[in-house]
């Protein structure tokens, strides 16, 4: 490895104040375990929080309704906490602050603004104050939900307007709601069932601002004094960190949700989205208690049905009956077909690779983050200097690295593309590079452009279905368990990539991992429309 890169990336890591966390969190073993052990404490958790919630809003929810409501947030808290509970007891600093007050700079509006806090530095610091005796210098925390475009409020406006004016004279059997579909499918297939288009903001525009009530927060989970002291440090803090969605306004908007979203009876929902929108996932429980309303889940992304520990795939399966998938079949409620949005690219044999490179915050996914950067590094070490310099490197990435990836342009003389839209980064591309398993995989392979894969498969999460999957591009030469390997073999096939993947074995094995997959299909909107005609 360059010695500048590996001392640079260390300066980055030394200008957070949580450098030493993360570094911990970088060498952490027992992920697996603790993933697990806390799926334990959440279902002991999920099942207070049910009986606690009911009581102060005066429902009968059950334990799997309050999963769909607050599942995702939940589990995603507990296991976080776990693993700064672990840091802490290791450097004997745990001290539980009992006077600590949240402000509502810290407190999620809803799971979307969660997923949204989660991202910076002083969220952590923050929860880091509640569990220790730990110090930090004092800043604000940026609420990223306060940022919104008044155009887009007026729109939002209008939309309420005229969803609330048309759901008084027409009914609709379906809602698509974050779909995936993309517009112009939504719109085909609302026509094409003879129903009225309802479309809706995201949440994000739909926000009421309370203060945080200290006195209805003021709550305890559990009363056994022999409970472990990880149980204990959750009963304090959740009450404490909860987002605002499932206390001070829960009943408002269950209430008035039909302000937000119309009234019309639907008979089928579906959406690929139901993780970060709270306010939505009301209006759904409603119409299914109300309306018996089916709930259909589509599929958004690489690991659902592929990873051994998947939080979404786990709680969706307890929580849904019928799913459109990309490829996964487990009976005839589901629907395989790759559904999500696409543009046909062909590749240009005589164009540059595309390298997408997934770099994640530790602080929130607890991936190795350094491991995968280094990664990334062997393979550009390995590749010919005439097809680095041919790179076309698209950074998923959050800082620090974006900073790292500026000196590996340095040294590999690659170029930078930020496109919206993963397909058009694809244009003028002979072959696509990527470094996970994860939906551009899926999209990739879905329209046959010649791909390259390299992750470790051992420590990859994989269960079996998804290994068995890998294992066939692994027979293909397509997949490789190291960067070193990939790179060899972008070198052996560069001026030929064309009669290298169209042959006849690798096309038999990439059309059988996409059966499995992300399997395709000559009519996708004849398909969706036959499945949902079924179900109304």
């Amino acid at each position: 490895m360059n010695f500048k890169i590996n001392k640079e990336i260390s300066k980055i890591y030394n200008k957070t104040e949580l450098s030493e966390y993360i570094r911990w969190l970088e060498s952490y073993k027992d992920y697996e375990n603790t993933y697990d052990y806390a799926l334990k404490v959440n279902e002991f958790f999920l099942k207070k929080l049910t009986n606690k919630l009911n009581f102060i809003h005066n429902l009968n929810y059950s334990k799997n309704d309050w999963r769909f409501l607050l599942g995702t947030w939940l589990f995603s808290f507990i296991l976080d906490v776990f693993l700064k509970f672990k840091y802490l007891k290791k450097k004997k600093l745990i001290k539980i602050n009992e006077n600590y007050a949240n402000s509502n700079s810290y407190v999620p509006q809803n799971c979307l603004d969660f997923s949204y806090k989660v991202y910076d530095e002083s969220y952590h610091k923050n929860i880091f104050r509640q569990l220790s005796s730990l110090k930090f210098k004092k800043k604000i925390f940026f609420n990223s939900l306060n940022n919104l475009n008044p155009i887009l409020l007026l729109l939002q406006k209008f939309y309420l307007i005229i969803n609330f004016f048309f759901s008084k004279i027409i009914k609709s059997n379906v809602i698509f709601f974050t779909t995936y579909l993309g517009f112009f499918r939504n719109l085909f297939l609302y026509l094409s069932l003879k129903q009225f288009p309802y479309f809706f903001f995201q949440e994000r525009y739909i926000i009421k601002k309370n203060k945080i009530n200290y006195k209805l927060r003021e709550f305890n989970l559990i009363k056994n004094r022999k409970s472990s002291l990880l149980h204990k440090i959750l009963d304090k803090l959740i009450s404490k960190n909860i987002p605002m969605s499932y206390l001070e306004n829960f009943k408002y908007f269950h209430s008035n949700i039909f302000k937000y979203y119309a009234n019309v009876k639907p008979k089928i929902i579906f959406s690929s989205n139901y993780d970060h929108f709270d306010y939505f996932k009301i209006y759904c429980l409603i119409n299914k208690k109300k309306y018996k309303t089916k709930l259909v889940f589509g599929q958004h992304g690489g690991g659902f049905f592929a990873e051994k520990r998947h939080l979404y795939t786990s709680n969706s399966q307890k929580i849904f009956k019928y799913f459109i998938t990309l490829g996964y079949k487990k009976n005839n409620n589901y629907l395989p077909i790759f559904f999500l949005k696409k543009n046909n690219i062909k590749p240009n044999f005589n164009g540059k690779a595309l390298f997408t490179a997934y770099q994640f915050n530790i602080l929130l996914t607890h991936r190795n983050t350094y491991t995968s950067l280094t990664t990334n590094i062997i393979f550009f070490n390995n590749l010919n200097k005439k097809i680095s310099c041919n790179i076309l490197f698209n950074p998923y990435t959050y800082n620090p690295f974006k900073k790292a990836y500026k000196l590996l342009k340095k040294k590999f003389d690659f170029n930078f593309v930020y496109k919206k839209n993963y397909f058009d980064s694809l244009i003028d591309c002979r072959i696509n590079i990527i470094t996970l398993n994860s939906t551009t995989i899926l999209q990739s392979l879905n329209i046959n452009f010649p791909t390259i894969i390299f992750f470790n498969l051992k420590d990859s999460n994989l269960n079996n279905y998804g290994k068995n999957s890998y294992n066939l591009l692994k027979k293909a030469n397509i997949f490789f368990d190291n960067p070193k390997d990939a790179a060899k073999k972008i070198n052996k096939i560069w001026d030929n990539v064309e009669q290298w993947w169209f042959e006849k074995e690798r096309q038999r094995l990439v059309t059988e991992f996409c059966n499995r997959m992300c399997k395709r299909s000559e009519n996708v909107n004849n398909e969706l429309k036959k499945y949902f005609k079924k179900l109304i």
